[in-house]
C-alpha cells in the first residue's frame, strides 16, 4: 500500500480519522476489491486484538552489547571493519523497526471511540444522541458511523437521517460519498444511498455548509433549502422552497359592476371592461380567494344571467 494509505488506515483505527479522512477512505475502498478485502482484513485484526502496553526497546542496551560482541571479533582481524560497521548498522535498523512495529500493533490498534448505528426496514421514531446537543434519526437502510474527538464530532453516513443540532459542544460535520456537510446550528436531512447519483441535503431550520474536498466553496443552506451535489457531474443545485400563502378572500357588498370591474382589473393586472348597459348592476358575492379572475368573471356574469361579451377581459 502506499505509505498515504497506510497512514490515513493508522488514524482510522487509532480513532483519530477527520471527516476529510473519511471521505478519502471510502473513495479508497470504492476504487477496488482488493482494497475492501485488505480492509476487512485489518478490521478482523482490530477486533480480535486486546489493549496491549507498548514493547520498550532499549536500541541504547542493545547497541552496547552489540558492540563488546564486534569488539571481540576485531581482535581476530581488521579485515572485517566494513562488515562490522554493517552488521552495528543493521542492528540498530532492526531495533527501530521493531519499535516502530510494537507502536502500530499497541497504539494504531488500539479501540477506538467509534460508534455504529444502523437500521433495517423499520424506522425507529426514537431520536439517537450522539453528544450533547446532538441527537440523529435514521431512515431504513441505513448505517451511520461517528467519532467524538476534542470539540467536534465527524459522522459517515450511508443511507438517509435527519439530524437535529441544538446547543451543542462539538462541532459536527457529517460525511457522505465525497460530500461534506458541516452543521451551523440547526435541523437538517442527508440523504446518500449507495445507488444514488446525488446527495441530497433539506433544512429544516438554521444553517449548514455543503461542500466537497474538491471544492470547498460549496453552497451553504439555511431555512427551507435544498442542496444536492450531482455525482457524475460535480456540481452543486440549491431549491428554495416556495412558502404557499393563505388566499384572501375577495368580497363584493352591493357594488355596482363597473366598481367591481376596476377592482378585478387593479388585483390580477388584467383589464376587465363592463358595457355600459350594465355597469350600475349591484351584485352581492363572495369568492374564496384561490379562484382565477376568469373563473370570477364567470360566475358574476352567470349570477346576473349577463350576455356574451357584457362583462369580460379584454387582452
Amino acid at each position: 500500500m502506499k505509505p498515504e494509505i497506510d497512514i490515513l488506515l493508522a488514524r482510522y483505527f487509532g480513532g483519530e480519522a477527520t471527516a476529510a479522512d473519511m471521505v478519502a477512505l471510502d473513495n479508497w475502498l470504492a476504487a477496488s476489491a482488493e482494497n475492501e478485502i485488505c480492509f476487512e482484513k485489518m478490521t478482523e485484526i482490530f477486533q480480535h486484538s486486546a489493549p496491549q502496553t507498548s514493547v520498550k526497546i532499549n536500541e541504547n542496551k542493545a547497541f552496547r552489547q552489540f558492540s563488546a560482541y564486534i569488539r571481540q571479533a576485531e581482535t581476530k582481524t581488521t579485515a572485517k571493519k566494513g562488515v562490522i560497521r554493517t552488521l552495528i548498522a543493521v542492528a540498530v535498523a532492526a531495533a527501530c523497526i521493531a519499535a516502530v512495529v510494537g507502536w502500530f500493533f499497541t497504539d494504531a490498534f488500539r479501540p477506538t471511540r467509534e460508534t455504529v448505528i444502523a437500521t433495517a426496514g423499520v424506522i425507529n421514531n426514537t431520536p439517537v444522541k450522539m453528544a450533547k446537543g446532538i441527537a440523529v434519526m435514521p431512515d431504513t437502510l441505513t448505517t451511520i458511523r461517528y467519532i467524538a474527538k476534542d470539540d467536534r464530532l465527524n459522522v459517515a453516513l450511508e443511507g438517509k437521517a435527519r439530524f437535529d443540532v441544538q446547543e451543542a459542544d462539538k462541532k459536527l460535520t457529517v460525511s457522505a460519498k465525497m460530500v461534506l456537510v458541516e452543521d451551523i446550528g440547526t435541523v437538517f436531512s442527508v440523504t446518500a444511498y449507495p445507488a444514488d447519483s446525488r446527495i441530497t441535503v433539506e433544512v429544516e431550520s438554521g444553517e449548514v455548509h455543503l461542500y466537497t474536498t474538491d471544492n470547498t466553496e460549496g453552497v451553504f443552506l439555511t431555512d427551507g433549502m435544498t442542496g444536492i451535489y450531482h455525482i457524475y457531474e460535480k456540481r452543486f443545485e440549491t431549491i428554495v422552497a416556495r412558502h404557499e400563502t393563505t388566499p384572501i378572500p375577495v368580497i363584493f357588498n352591493g357594488a355596482t359592476l363597473c366598481a367591481v370591474a376596476a377592482s378585478l382589473s387593479a388585483q390580477y393586472g388584467v383589464t376587465v371592461t363592463v358595457d355600459e348597459a350594465v355597469a350600475k348592476r349591484l351584485i352581492t358575492v363572495s369568492f374564496a380567494g384561490d379562484e382565477t379572475v376568469e373563473e370570477m368573471i364567470d360566475i358574476i356574469v352567470e349570477t346576473l344571467s349577463l350576455k356574451s361579451g357584457e362583462m369580460q377581459i379584454n387582452d
